[in-house]
Order: C-alpha cells, then sequence, then structure tokens
C-alpha cells in the first residue's frame, strides 16, 4: 500500500480529508471477497479505544455500499492493519 499516495493532495488522484470531517483518515486494508488478495481504501475513521477504529461505510451517501465494506463482510475474521494517514487535532 502506497501511504504517500493518500498524503500528498496535489498528487492526481489523490483524496483529501474534507475540511468539514474532524475524524482521522486511515487506509483500511481488507482482503477481496472475489480475489483474495488485499486491497487497501481511504476511510474516515475516529479512535474507539483499545486500539480499535470506527468507520462509517457511507460511500459519500450513494446508495449501494462501498466495495471495502463488501470486502469485509466477506472475510470479517481477517486482522488487518490499518494506518492512521493524517490526524486532527
Amino acid at each position: 500500500m502506497a501511504a504517500g499516495r493518500y498524503r500528498r493532495p496535489s498528487a492526481p488522484g489523490t483524496v483529501r480529508p474534507d475540511a468539514r470531517f474532524a475524524g482521522d483518515l486511515l487506509a483500511l486494508t481488507t482482503v477481496g471477497r472475489k480475489t483474495g488478495q488485499e486491497r487497501s481504501a481511504p476511510v474516515g475513521g475516529f479512535p474507539g479505544g483499545n486500539g480499535s477504529w470506527i468507520v462509517v461505510a457511507s460511500a459519500a451517501g450513494a446508495g449501494a455500499n462501498p466495495a471495502w465494506y463488501l470486502n469485509l463482510a466477506a472475510h470479517p475474521d481477517h486482522e488487518l492493519p490499518v494506518i492512521r494517514l493524517t490526524s486532527r487535532a
């Protein structure tokens, strides 16, 4: 996972934390439900305590769930790293 790709807002195709979002930008790694390969996606999250994270699978209000949610639902027992890319104080 190239974390730098998510950090540089000036690079094409990068993800910027929304100024209205008060949480952290995380790189969530899941296992693909069809391929079995690890996939990483930038998600907004909040610390949940005891080293856990709370993330919302909203797909920016779209009618369908994001792919990372479907992957996580298919393989809920995998413990993969969540990398904090930004921190809001």
